[in-house]
């Protein structure tokens, strides 16, 4: 997550201050037609990049302080039934926290990267450093391979399942006190489904359990992606609900929550729907996956 972040910094000033073309739709004040280049971060594309980089950060971030939160109430909540019930949501979010906050790593500086042009693939930039440097984090402490084996193979069955059908349930939930407004109505749509996907892929994995584990496990990164996305819907929902609620009671730090609902939006729209397609890949099983042999992968 700190190395998104640094991305995420980099990359915003060096898009503010880098000038390229004239973007579509660029005005000066006035509403007069600009004359000149344009900061590359009025280019639509560009947008899209620093967008994707700023709400997966702030996903993944929020994942990890969920999964710290379970930890502390897990271990020191003098409530048992309380202890035991963050105990089973911190084991779930445990490979989440991993392996989406250092995947996301990766992938953010590589967008960071992206957004510099030429200029980031030498070290003057810095960026490049980041980007070797992020690379290691999926290996580190278990690989996120082993995290999604982990999370399919012993975290999905523990007590029955209850623990994640718990936290499904929870999503479902926050979906009922969702405004139902135009603002937010793509985060309702596209919340419901990923619970529903995420929900259905859950119970098909915990079918295989019975007599075809590894068709399971062929499974397993791409259900921890989904599973990831959908905490990551979730929790930005709960953001955005929170930035909200602030504004309409008068809080006078608009630009900061009217940020957090659009993050929120962004990260419903354009992030969570992809990740709605790995269902047909979670599920179909593994046998392309061994239909070779060894001897002939070549």
């Amino acid at each position: 997550v700190g190395c998104s972040e640094r991305a995420w910094q980099m990359a915003l000033d060096y898009a503010r201050e880098r000038t390229q073309g004239v973007a579509v739709g660029a005005s000066q004040e006035g509403g007069a037609s600009q004359e000149g280049p344009s900061a590359i971060i009025e280019h639509a594309d560009v947008r899209r990049m620093l967008m994707t980089i700023k709400s997966t950060t702030e996903a993944a971030r929020a994942i990890t302080m969920l999964n710290a939160k379970a930890l502390d109430l897990g271990r020191h909540h003098p409530d048992a039934d309380i202890r035991e019930k963050y105990t089973g949501l911190a084991d779930l979010l445990t490979p989440l926290s991993k392996a989406y906050g250092s995947d996301m790593g990766v992938e953010n500086a590589s967008l960071a990267l992206q957004v510099h042009g030429g200029m980031g693939f030498i070290e003057e930039t810095g960026i490049a450093q980041i980007f070797r440097d992020s690379r290691i984090n999926p290996i580190y402490e278990g690989t996120n391979g082993i995290q999604a084996m982990d999370l399919v193979g012993r975290k999905l069955s523990m007590k029955g399942g209850s623990h994640w059908r718990a936290f499904l349930d929870e999503m479902s939930e926050l979906v009922t006190v969702l405004p139902d407004t135009e603002e937010f109505s793509v985060i309702r749509k596209n919340l419901t489904d990923a619970v529903a996907t995420t929900r259905q892929c859950a119970e098909w994995i915990l079918a295989q359990h019975v007599d075809n584990m590894r068709s399971a496990l062929a499974g397993s990164v791409p259900f921890l992606r989904l599973f990831s996305v959908t905490t990551g819907c979730f929790l930005m929902a709960k953001g955005a609900l929170a930035a909200r609620r602030r504004l309409d009671a008068g809080d006078q730090d608009k630009d900061f929550l009217t940020a957090k609902i659009v993050t929120g939006r962004f990260y419903a729209q354009q992030i969570t729907p992809p990740a709605l397609g790995l269902k047909d890949t979670i599920m179909a099983g593994d046998d392309l996956f061994f239909a070779i042999s060894s001897e002939n992968m070549s």
